[in-house]
Order: structure tokens, then sequence, then C-alpha cells
């Protein structure tokens, strides 16, 4: 399987992040704490949830995030909300959106 877009908003230290890789290798550069390695843990965080994804998902400031990638064969989109009820340190609730190529 393999991931055709990756779009990130809010996720950690990111605003927006859209990624189509056209090949094999996608290089992804930048400068020191530029967001390299944010964009594996959102990779990471699609894939697997909350145990990959750093302990507060949710960049400062915003509502929610939002995890999406397209697959080909599936569509995935994890969303990432305040859960202000929960315990402290467990305040972000995940949700998980699984679509078929059919729709």
């Amino acid at each position: 399987m393999h991931l055709l877009e990756l779009r990130a908003e809010n996720f950690a230290k990111l605003v927006a992040i859209e990624i189509r890789p056209s090949g094999a290798l996608v290089p992804i550069t930048g400068d020191n704490a530029a967001g390299k390695s944010t964009v594996l843990k959102a990779i990471w965080s699609l894939v697997l949830g909350k145990a990959a994804a750093p302990p507060v998902a949710i960049r400062k400031g915003a509502e929610e995030a939002i995890l999406f990638g397209d697959f080909g064969t599936y569509k995935v989109t994890r969303t990432i909300t305040h859960d202000s009820d929960a315990p402290k340190g467990q305040q972000e609730s995940w949700s998980l959106k699984i679509v078929d190529a059919s729709g």
C-alpha cells in the first residue's frame, strides 16, 4: 500500500502541510525545527493512532487537528479534538474514519 496524499492541519507544530509523493523517494528537507520530524510523526499517527502521536497532538492555539491520508484503496482521516472533561494529560479525543475506494 502506498501513500498517495498526506494532509495534516494543526498537528503538533504544523499549521498545514500537503504532500503528494510522485515517486518512491520523497525528500523531506528544511531548517532545524522546521517540522521534518513532525511530518514523520503525522504519518505514523495517521496509521497507528494516538500511540504514535506526541503527548499533545493539537497545535497550541488550535481547536482541532486533522490528519488525512489517501492510500488509493482507502482514505483515512483522524480528527483530534479537545476534551476538557477528560483527566489531565488525556484531554484529546481521537476519531477515525476510513472510506474505501467506492465511497
